[in-house]
């Protein structure tokens, strides 16, 4: 490899020489590449129309997406709404925006007011109303992007077809699509760092005119800066490396200088503005680094973000600064903390950010997540190509382009001891395509796609394949233990890897009489790096490897557990107060059969959370996000558990749980369970506190967002056992293919009271007829009067002209101080509805709360996502079971809210009842789970 000192232009020596005829043909090609020539710009248009009408067809046409408003989206579009009030209030108009300055601390100056501008030309504060406009600036912006990319494709390679080749990859891209249907800072990042190397480009190659190239290149990276400081890293290098290609040294200091003038026009608006904000001046935007810092690299919670926020990562403040809280988890657990930080880097490039699952151009998540998949692999090759160039290479915008485009790569790494979701990573991607179509240019150049298919594409599918395929249950009988396959399965994927990089080695070695020393050691460094990854992975103490068992009728899991020893005596057994059956399951285990010990339990299950009151929140959790992918709270993974009597339990010897489907034809049960990797005495196990929703939006596939708690679960004398008619089965849990061993994951929890009690259990899921509430009557008067029609005593209408200003009715009712003496309330909402101008549909949200105005509403999980309504009336009856102590002052009120989506609703007969309920309660009890 040529040292980058060396590439700067060197004519005479090229003419001097001898053997010159290819660096005089390079040189020639040079002076073309980036040159408008005839055609040049119809492909440039063709780029950007069609990723603009690719951006429209997915995100327009459907209306709007239902997570717009969600997270960093909607606080985003709050802040472009204030930047729209303040300049309209600047010029008389009678509006206030008095939270700007609290918006702009947290979202940045750059993305509101670029974003402001199309809704000032039509003087309208934007609301969600206007999320057409919204994204209509978002997909201008990506398509912008795309000719960008299109641009340095076409510099890179010094061919329109492969510029045209990277710049629809990217316009086509689906997380390019997706990201385009929210409001968020990452397409307008992309666009100004693709700016930002391409005009870079022009400043090395292109001589005359430099200083006002210089101060457009500080521009960008003052916007960059003051929009995503983050990748301060990645623009600083790229900075360096065109300043240190510039030739004589006079330019390099005006470069210099003039940048940073360029750079100050922006970042010193910005501090005087964080000095009347805040009182103090901030250079970049506050993003509390400690605290992401902190949860990124906390072993306990694997680096993943969750709610509730860990206790530990609480008790940290900003002004412990990032770098002292480093060191303090270096100093006592440097090991964990390395270990996370490798496996973090499988994180950030294993699939494609598109945390709803969005479809995109008809293709599914797994079939995206192949996309991304290819392009990373020949984004790798690329990569070695590049470090393998010929012998003597005249400088010019290609070998900038390439450099620039493997430093900003590597800059993304700094994520890693972040929280490293596939986000972080997104502003890489279009340099990794680049560097793929550098990779297919070489083959295309060469006429070596023959040889390519062999050498990269043979392994390159193998390694695919292997990265979504589990091979633990087909190694374990060869290896002789369920750890030791998790070993070989990884040393497996190594070799692959290993054979797949001799391959691209052998190409890239077709541009270059031998390899270079810089790309021996760019191969080596890479392959030791993975060798890092993996070695994380089989050295992590905290993993869980799991599999799944799918029960049709007439199979039946079954685990068997002895409790001896765990109520020793008398008075243990008297503060024994509940039990619970829990089990990881899909949504089809609510219809199961459970017996325990042999009889019948008369519940079902349902989300533990409705058990746990200090963390029923998260089912409001998993309601947001599930309506972002579509999935209702139960379909998401979570622990589900029934009460079963203490009586029934063998508190001297052995139980047996068994669950087994009832519904003939009906959805299959699918139980999951997990390989006997812990040390003796302790089992690791999905803590149900924690719900990490990055946790579940990082991959393609599965619903999960536990973390793992390694010391929550006590391990007892247990085995598990598969039922399949009248065989059963200890060693292989499953019908599927492969050996699936261990355990399933069905465990009991033991509730003590903290204080000794007489008696036995208290906890009875019957309500006696004498405690029932009497019914109360909704109707709409109950509601907004303006908002419902009230035209027949009998009935309530609800009709979308109606609504259409407010979108929605509500009203809130008290509850009887009756209903709240036990431990949980039991609410049944039912009545008729039917609708008479054809079909209709409503959302309906049932909700308590208590009397605190700033308390946050408690949603049922059981609440439907729709309610239906046709020519006919229809009966409906929606209930579940809620803690008292679920809302921080008890349970004081009922909120209902309606939301009218189409046609003419009429609802009757509509009635609320509230009854005292006796449940285990997680937070009033000591737990004990086994």
């Amino acid at each position: 490899m040529t040292p980058l000192s060396q590439l700067k232009p060197n004519p005479a020596a090229a003419t001097n020489d001898k053997s010159s005829t290819d660096v005089k043909a390079n040189l020639n090609s040079a002076q073309q590449i980036g040159d408008i020539k005839l055609g040049f710009l119809p492909c440039a248009l063709i780029v950007f129309f069609i990723s603009l009408g690719s951006c429209l067809y997915s995100n327009l046409l459907k209306g709007p997406a239902p997570t717009i408003s969600l997270f960093d989206s909607g606080h985003y579009m709050e802040t472009i709404r204030q930047v729209v009030l303040f300049i309209q209030q600047l010029f008389g108009a009678n509006v206030t925006a008095d939270k700007l300055s609290d918006y702009l601390m947290l979202d940045g100056p750059i993305m509101p007011i670029v974003f402001a501008v199309p809704f000032l030309l039509f003087g309208i504060a934007p609301t969600l109303a206007d999320w057409a406009g919204f994204v209509l600036t978002q997909a201008c912006i990506q398509s912008v992007s795309a000719l960008f990319v299109f641009l340095l494709g076409c510099r890179m390679t010094g061919s329109k077809k492969w510029g045209i080749f990277a710049g629809l990859a990217w316009g086509l891209y689906p997380p390019a699509i997706v990201c385009a249907k929210h409001v968020l800072s990452e397409t307008l990042v992309l666009s100004l760092l693709l700016a930002l190397v391409f005009v870079l480009s022009t400043i090395v190659r292109t001589p005359g005119g430099e200083k006002r190239r210089f101060v457009l290149a500080g521009v960008l990276d003052g916007l960059l800066f003051l929009t995503k400081p983050a990748l301060a890293i990645a623009w600083g290098l790229i900075n360096a490396h065109a300043c240190f290609l510039l030739s004589p040294r006079r330019k390099q200091i005006q470069f210099v200088i003039f940048a940073f003038v360029g750079l100050m026009l922006l970042v010193v608006p910005w501090m005087f503005f964080t000095k009347a904000a805040s009182g103090k001046y901030c250079v970049t935007v506050p993003r509390v680094p400690t605290f992401n810092l902190v949860n990124g690299i906390w072993p306990e919670i694997e680096g993943w973000g969750q709610y509730p926020n860990n206790p530990m990562i609480a008790m940290i403040t900003e002004d412990v600064g990032p770098i002292p809280a480093l060191n303090g988890l270096l100093a006592v657990r440097a090991p964990e903390v390395i270990n996370l930080s490798a496996r973090k880097i499988a994180r950030l490039w294993s699939n494609p950010w598109n945390d709803y699952r969005y479809k995109v151009l008809n293709l599914n998540a797994t079939t995206q997540a192949l996309w991304h998949r290819i392009l990373l692999l020949l984004g790798f090759a690329g990569l070695m190509v590049a470090l393998a160039p010929p012998k003597r290479m005249a400088f010019n915008a290609n070998t900038f382009i390439t450099y620039a485009s493997i430093e900003i790569i590597a800059a993304h790494l700094a994520y890693a001891p972040f929280e490293s979701v596939q986000r972080y990573t997104y502003t890489a991607m279009p340099f990794v395509i680049l560097l793929a179509g550098y990779f297919l240019h070489h083959l295309d150049q060469k006429l070596l796609w023959k040889r390519a298919l062999l050498w990269v594409g043979l392994p390159g599918m193998v390694f695919s394949l292997l990265l979504t395929s589990d091979l633990v249950p087909f190694l374990v009988d060869v290896s002789g233990s369920a750890r030791q396959a998790f070993v070989v399965s990884l040393v497996i994927r190594y070799i692959v890897l290993l054979w797949l990089g001799l391959g691209i080695a052998r190409i890239a070695k077709e541009s270059a009489a031998r390899l270079s020393m810089l790309a021996k050691a760019g191969l080596a460094l890479l392959f030791v790096g993975y060798a890092g990854v993996l070695l994380g992975y089989a050295f992590n103490t905290r993993q869980i490897d799991e599999w799944a068992s799918s029960l049709k009728n007439g199979q039946a899991a079954v685990r068997q557990l002895s409790l001896k020893g765990v109520v020793p005596d008398e008075q243990a057994r008297q503060r024994l107060h509940w039990a619970l059956v829990l089990v990881d399951a899909n949504y089809a285990v609510e219809d199961a059969k459970i017996t325990v010990n042999n009889k019948v339990v008369p519940g079902k299950f349902v989300s533990l959370y409705q058990f746990d009151p200090a963390h029923y929140e998260l089912i409001n959790v998993m309601q947001t996000i599930g309506s972002g992918i579509g999935k209702t709270p139960a379909e998401i993974r979570q622990w589900r558990a029934v009460p079963v009597p203490v009586e029934w339990l063998n508190l001297d010897g052995q139980n047996e749980i068994r669950i087994e489907p009832t519904i003939i034809g009906g959805p299959r049960i699918t139980i999951y369970g997990d390989y006997s990797f812990a040390p003796k005495g302790r089992k690791s196990f999905l803590a149900p506190e924690y719900f990490a929703h990055n946790k579940l939006w990082s991959t393609m596939d599965g619903l999960d967002g536990r973390i793992v708690d390694p010391t929550r679960i006590k391990a007892v004398p247990s085995r598990s056992i598969f039922v399949d008619g009248v065989k059963q089965n200890i060693s292989d849990l499953s019908s599927v293919l492969g050996k699936q061993c261990g355990d399933f994951r069905i465990h009991l929890a033991l509730g003590f009271a903290r204080l000794p009690i007489s008696g036995g259990s208290a906890v009875n899921r019957s309500v006696s007829q004498a405690a029932r509430i009497a019914s109360m009557p909704v109707t709409g008067r109950d509601f907004e009067p303006k908002l419902f029609g009230t035209g027949n005593a009998a009935e309530s209408v609800v009709t979308k002209e109606i609504l259409g200003k407010a979108a929605m009715a509500s009203c809130l009712l008290d509850c009887p101080a009756d209903a709240t003496k036990s431990s949980h309330v039991h609410v049944r909402f039912s009545g008729d509805l039917s609708s008479v101008s054809g079909p209709s549909a409503f959302n309906l949200v049932i909700a308590v709360k208590g009397n605190l105005q700033n308390g946050v509403p408690v949603v049922l999980p059981q609440t439907p996502k729709m309610l239906a309504g046709s020519g006919q009336w229809q009966h409906f009856v929606i209930e579940d079971e809620v803690a008292v102590d679920s809302v921080p002052d008890g349970i004081k009120k009922v909120l209902i809210e309606l939301y009218p989506i189409g046609g003419e609703t009429h609802l009757k007969n509509v009635s609320l009842q509230l009854s005292p309920v006796d449940l285990p309660n997680f937070k009033k009890h000591v737990v004990s789970i086994f």
